[in-house]
């Protein structure tokens, strides 16, 4: 057991949900005695006070500038690999230094450790599906205060869909951000009945795991967009809580299959029946003790 992991995450406090349940994770396998969260952007500014005995865990290696110990340190991808090409944030030299450097290397997505061995056939690079601890019985049932969440960079398509969801669904309360996290964020999804996941733009699309299992743990309903490059095997592991809805044309022609499916969730919001700890059985019962740090 080492003494010390330094978890590394986004100084805006991005996927800061994710650090935790990394940590829980983690506890499970007596990886360190203590463990510490900061961020690549404190690293990069020589902030981090670190000795010998320190290892380090980064979640965003594309903003890494300044190299880590070798072999001290995890690195876990969390962007899609889309188009079977690797993510042009991760096409870098100091991202190929972490690679070839590191302890071990994690993808979140079997679909991106596909395009990573086809680029690089002999890198090791195990999947690590992003963990999820429900966060839902903490501190009692919340009020629900919205009928429908949604948070995330407004995109002009993702505006055009909002706006036509609202003109339907008047009467439903809204909660709607592009710039919404920490404490602000953990409340928001405490206090809705359904969240919603759009795709930002018309290109090729994977499903976002990270952001799914974030929502998740709130004991939330789910309405996602279909991805164009998906595994049906995994997304049989949500069918406890989203419903998946074929991609919005670009014309919106067939925006009611959204509005049908936005309808029927905030129905079921009201009397929920879901197990919503199935896809976390399914997901990771069954996968974590294959894992090795």
């Amino acid at each position: 057991m080492i003494r010390r992991l330094v978890l590394l995450g986004r100084e805006d406090g991005c996927y800061e949900m994710l650090l935790d349940d990394l940590i829980a994770v983690l506890k499970k396998f007596r990886i360190a005695r203590y463990y510490v969260k900061s961020s690549v952007e404190m690293w990069n500014a020589r902030q981090i006070y670190f000795d010998d005995s320190d290892y380090f865990f980064v979640i965003f290696p594309h903003l890494v500038e300044i190299p880590f110990p070798e072999k001290k340190y995890w690195v876990y991808f969390l962007e899609n690999n889309t188009g079977g090409k690797i993510s042009q944030l991760y096409n870098t030299e100091m991202v190929g230094s972490l690679l070839l450097n590191s302890i071990k290397s994690f993808d979140h997505n079997e679909i991106n450790i596909k395009v990573w061995k086809r680029y690089i056939p002999d890198l090791s690079i195990q999947l690590l599906p992003p963990p999820i601890f429900a966060n839902f019985m903490q501190g009692g049932v919340a009020v629900k205060r919205y009928d429908v969440l949604f948070y995330g960079k407004l995109s002009e398509r993702r505006k055009v869909i909002l706006r036509a969801i609202q003109s339907r669904f008047p009467t439903l309360k809204y909660c709607i951000s592009d710039d919404i996290k920490g404490s602000r964020l953990n409340d928001a999804l405490l206090q809705s009945k359904v969240a919603l996941s759009l795709h930002q733009n018309e290109g090729i699309t994977t499903l976002n795991q990270v952001k799914l299992h974030e929502m998740m743990r709130y004991n939330i309903l789910i309405v996602n967009e279909m991805p164009q490059e998906h595994d049906d095997n995994v997304l049989s592991n949500y069918e406890c809580c989203v419903k998946f809805v074929d991609r919005i044309r670009p014309d919106t022609s067939n925006i009611s299959v959204l509005f049908d499916a936005i309808d029927d969730m905030v129905g079921k919001a009201n009397t929920p029946t879901c197990d919503f700890n199935l896809g976390y059985r399914k997901l990771f019962v069954h996968h974590y003790p294959k894992i090795g740090f």
